[in-house]
């Protein structure tokens, strides 16, 4: 019988050390994965540690997204600022251009105003009696009304066409200068 108690003490005993070395490879189990290894040829990153520098790395990550997001601010308001100052600048130079280019065109609608006289001797002041119904004959020489080649234009017409060109002609200007700035 003291044979048997030996054995169950051994196993006893034997049970206890492999509890106490399952506990100790637990606990060193858990420490590695939790803090990481380094022995000379091995290396292993514990969780603890790459929280840590994923952390870090998601922080410089978020501080360069929020550089990159000012630095561009900064260029596009350069930008816009640019835009803005050729747009200004080529809007007062076409205010400018407009008044000189009325003048102009109430200059030489003074000196180039047509004035067709009547003809068939009505009162009304209309161009042809209500009897001439024939076509002109294109071979025939022009009458005191009539000018080979001439188009009558209404002086409101003018007027617009141009206020038309001198505004498509800054538009045009605008769109050279916002290119010529956009290259820099």
């Amino acid at each position: 019988m003291l044979g048997a108690t030996y054995a169950i003490k051994g196993i006893w005993a034997a049970f206890v050390a492999a509890l106490f070395l399952i506990a100790i490879g637990f606990g060193v189990v858990q420490t590695v994965r939790l803090n990481g290894f380094s022995f000379w040829p091995f290396k292993v990153e514990g969780a603890l540690n790459k929280v840590e520098r994923l952390e870090d790395e998601i922080g410089a990550i978020l501080a360069a997204q929020k550089d990159a997001e000012e630095a561009q601010q900064a260029v596009n308001d350069a930008a816009e600022a640019i835009y803005e100052d050729v747009a200004e600048r080529i809007d007062q130079d076409a205010k400018a251009q407009e008044a000189s280019q009325l003048d102009a065109v109430e200059r030489y609608i003074r000196a180039n105003r047509v004035r067709c006289p009547a003809t068939g001797g009505s009162a009304s002041g209309a161009d042809t009696t209500a009897e001439d119904n024939s076509a002109r004959d294109s071979e025939a020489m022009p009458g005191p009304y009539q000018l080979d080649g001439a188009v009558a234009v209404s002086e409101a017409d003018v007027k617009a066409c141009t206020l038309n060109t001198t505004q498509a002609n800054a538009a045009r200007e605008w769109a050279l200068e916002l290119e010529a700035a956009s290259k820099d």
